[in-house]
């Protein structure tokens, strides 16, 4: 299939020769400004985060001289078509050669690490000469940066990376405000990209609600943009959060287990009552509700942590300190804070006497013994 309709003018700025020695390898929260500049042949975007994949290629078709191309004047290439060195081929082909078919082609190829491991070679080559009138877009989840085709596309094109942004403080700020996280700073760059001001305990209050799923949260703030427009303000407050999203404050079953080994038990049945009346996220954003789950996903997540408390005992009493507790526990240096706080919190009796109490909610729960889920939660956190 050949790609018509587009100007061939339109990357006509990328004739001269590129010659980018400094590393082109970008967030995507750099990405405008990386478009300040021409567009290289080759543009890599690389990262699970699909929403986030979405809205780059958006801003690389806008940033074209000559205004986006129609959707019809876009060759997509999907994770289902197989690759071989014949369609390799003919895709360089079609990207040095589009004058001879009335336009320049944008070419979006997904799951671009298997093309790639299909030809290294053919790449390299390829890359060594690029294409000078056409744009090439690649996506995938993951491209191991130690090859030689990656290492050109950081080097010489454009490598952007997109990555979920963390929904919690980082584990070496045990004290820090909740919403000092990365998802919470892009709340805050969206609303202003979109003209709308937001606070940081707001944003936070909007990802609690709404949950940390991005296409989620955006379409919220489209939503919030939209009903502040017609009052003519651009202030999000508590109350518009609160009456566009569900009701209920969220919390996660890490959190709960956090709260209840650090001793905290008031703020553990806080978080709990989040969790039973919203349901926990897990790490892909999905939502479960159902309470005989999320015990069985609380005693598993409380076990692990217990064990690792157990340990740290063990190094302690046998005189280690933090290097040995990194090196036999297993934890990096990030955690050590809200591990030694917990540590603290929780002695060492007290670790193999909820461990017990674990086993036995566990026991509980799968007997059928007609004990509540939710009365087994209440019974363990009792116990902080």
């Amino acid at each position: 299939m050949k790609v018509k309709g587009i100007n061939p003018l339109l990357f006509s700025h990328r004739r001269e020769k590129i010659d980018r020695e400094e590393s082109m390898k970008i967030k995507i929260a750099e990405l405008a400004g990386a478009l300040s500049s021409p567009l290289p042949p080759l543009v890599a975007i690389i990262g699970s985060e699909d929403f986030l994949r979405r809205e780059a290629i958006g801003q690389i078709l806008a940033h074209i001289p000559e205004g986006p191309p129609k959707e019809e004047q876009v060759r997509r290439i999907g994770g289902d078509r197989a690759p071989s060195r014949e369609k390799l081929t003919e895709l360089f082909d079609d990207l040095r050669t589009p004058s001879l078919f009335d336009g320049a082609p944008v070419i979006i190829l997904s799951e671009a690490n298997r093309w790639i491991e299909e030809d290294p070679e053919g790449w390299v080559a390829a890359l060594e000469q690029p294409w000078q009138d056409s744009l090439l877009i690649l996506t995938s989840d993951s491209l191991d940066g130690r090859g030689k085709v990656a290492q050109r596309i950081s080097k010489k094109q454009l490598w952007i990376q997109v990555e979920k942004p963390f929904h919690r403080p980082p584990p070496w700020k045990p004290d820090s405000k909740p919403w000092d996280n990365d998802l919470n700073r892009w709340i805050v760059a969206r609303c202003r990209h979109r003209k709308l001001k937001i606070d940081p305990p707001t944003a936070h209050l909007l990802m609690e609600r709404t949950g940390p799923r991005l296409s989620e949260i955006a379409a919220t703030i489209e939503t919030m943009a939209t009903v502040l427009d017609s009052r003519s303000q651009d202030t999000v407050d508590v109350e518009l959060v609160e009456q566009h999203t569900p009701d209920g404050s969220g919390s996660n079953l890490f959190e709960v287990v956090d709260s209840w080994f650090e001793g905290d038990r008031k703020e553990a049945f806080t978080r709990l009552r989040g969790v039973l009346h919203r349901g926990n996220i897990d790490s892909k954003g999905r939502r479960s509700s159902d309470p005989p789950s999320l015990l069985l996903q609380f005693i598993g997540i409380a076990l692990s942590r217990a064990r690792q408390l157990r340990h740290v005992h063990q190094v302690v009493d046998r005189g280690g300190g933090e290097a040995e507790v990194m090196k036999e526990v297993g934890v990096a240096r990030p955690f050590l804070p809200r591990l030694r706080t917990q540590a603290r919190a929780t002695s060492r009796e007290e670790v193999e006497t909820r461990i017990e109490a674990l086993a036995a909610a566990d026991l509980d729960l799968k007997s059928a013994s007609g004990v509540r889920a939710t009365e087994l939660f209440e019974r363990l956190l009792a116990r902080s």
